[in-house]
C-alpha cells in the first residue's frame, strides 16, 4: 500500500482508532490514580476537605457532585468519565489548533495521534484528577487566543480559573503577544475581563477554603536536591531522552515555526520551570501540563518527517498576527 493510501485510510477511520487508544491510556491512567491520596483525596475535593493548593480547583469535584445529584453513582464513576473526556477532549483541540497552522488532513491527524504517546512521561511519577482538565483548558485557551474567539475565550478562561490557578499565564502570554495591538480599546477590554475574572474567582475560592489546612504554594525547592527523591536509573535516563528529543525536534528549525506557538512558548516554559522547581517534587513532569500543546506542535514539523510528511511546504500563518 503506498504512503498516499495508508494516509488516507488511517483519515477515514481516525476517530475511531483515536477513541480506542484514549480508553486504553484512561484504563492505564485510572490504575494508578490513588482516589484517597492523603491531602487530596477525591472524597476530600468533593466537600472541601482537601489540603491547599489542591482544594482550590474545584472544577472536577465541582461537576462530579453535580452529575450525583442529578444520578446517583459512585464518584469515582465520574470523575473517571470526566477523565476520559477531557483527554479526549485535548485530542480533538491539539488536531482544530494544528489546523490553524497546517491544512492537510494528514498533518493534522498525525498532529493529533503524536499527542497521546508523547503525553506518557507525564503520567508515570503522580496522577491527579484535575491534570487533563487543565491539559484541555489551557490547550483550548490557546487555541482560542490564537483564533480570536474572544467570546469563547472568556467561557473556557473562567472554567479554567476553576480548574487551576496558572490560568493566569493564558493572560500573560495574551500580554505579551498582543502587546502591540493594545492601542485598540478591544484587547483593554478583554484584559480587563481577564483580570476580573482571575482575581473574582480567586479571592471566592481562597475565602471559601481559608480554614483549610496546608499552604497557597508547597516548597519543594530543597527536594530537587535530596537524593531520597531520586526515582530508578532507568526513569532518569527516560526522562532526560525525551527531554533531549523535544529540545532538538522544538529548536529545529525554530524561525519557520509559527510565531503565535514560539512567543507562547518563550514566556510560559519559563515561569512553569520557575513553579516546578519551587512547588513541584522532583520528576513531577505532570507540572508542565500546561506547556506540552506548545511543545507538540512545535516537535511535530520535524519528527512528521520521520514519517514523510513535510510540515515546511505548507503555508502555514508565521506573521506577528493571525487571522
Amino acid at each position: 500500500m503506498s504512503r498516499d493510501k495508508l494516509f488516507k485510510a488511517f483519515h477515514n477511520l481516525y476517530w475511531p482508532i483515536i477513541i480506542f487508544i484514549t480508553l486504553l491510556v484512561c484504563k492505564f491512567y485510572l490504575n494508578g490514580l490513588q482516589w484517597e491520596e492523603p491531602r487530596l483525596a477525591l472524597s476530600q475535593l468533593m466537600d472541601g476537605t482537601a489540603y491547599k493548593p489542591f482544594v482550590y480547583r474545584i472544577l472536577v469535584p465541582t461537576i462530579t457532585k453535580i452529575a450525583i445529584l442529578v444520578f446517583p453513582l459512585p464518584a469515582t464513576l465520574y470523575a473517571s468519565i470526566l477523565i476520559f473526556a477531557f483527554l479526549l477532549g485535548f485530542i480533538v483541540c491539539i488536531r482544530s489548533f494544528s489546523s490553524i497552522f497546517w491544512k492537510k488532513a494528514e498533518i493534522n491527524d498525525f498532529v493529533g495521534a503524536l499527542s497521546i504517546p508523547m503525553l506518557t512521561p507525564f503520567m508515570l511519577t503522580n496522577r491527579h484528577v484535575y491534570d487533563f482538565s487543565t491539559l484541555f483548558l489551557f490547550s483550548a485557551g490557546l487555541m482560542l487566543m490564537a483564533q480570536k474567539k474572544w467570546g469563547y475565550f472568556l467561557i473556557v478562561y473562567t472554567l479554567a480559573c476553576l480548574n487551576k490557578e496558572t490560568t493566569l499565564f493564558l493572560s500573560l502570554i495574551f500580554l505579551y503577544y498582543f502587546r502591540q495591538n493594545f492601542k485598540k480599546p478591544i484587547y483593554w477590554k478583554l484584559l480587563f475581563f481577564q483580570a476580573i475574572i482571575y482575581t473574582s474567582i480567586r479571592a471566592l475560592i481562597m475565602w471559601r477554603f481559608s480554614n483549610d489546612p496546608g499552604v497557597m504554594m508547597e516548597n519543594h525547592f530543597y527536594d530537587h536536591f535530596s537524593s531520597a527523591l531520586v526515582p530508578s536509573p532507568k526513569l532518569i535516563l527516560g526522562y532526560v531522552s525525551y527531554l533531549i528529543l523535544m529540545i532538538i525536534a522544538v529548536r529545529t528549525r525554530w524561525k519557520e515555526k509559527p510565531v503565535f506557538l514560539r512567543e507562547a512558548l518563550s514566556i510560559l516554559a519559563p515561569l512553569m520551570f520557575v513553579l516546578y522547581l519551587l512547588g513541584s517534587y522532583p520528576f513531577e513532569i505532570r507540572t508542565f501540563y500546561e506547556i506540552y500543546p506548545l511543545l507538540i506542535l512545535l516537535a511535530s514539523p520535524i519528527l512528521g518527517r520521520l514519517i514523510g510528511l513535510d510540515f515546511f511546504k505548507e503555508q502555514f500563518n508565521c506573521s506577528s498576527s493571525l487571522p
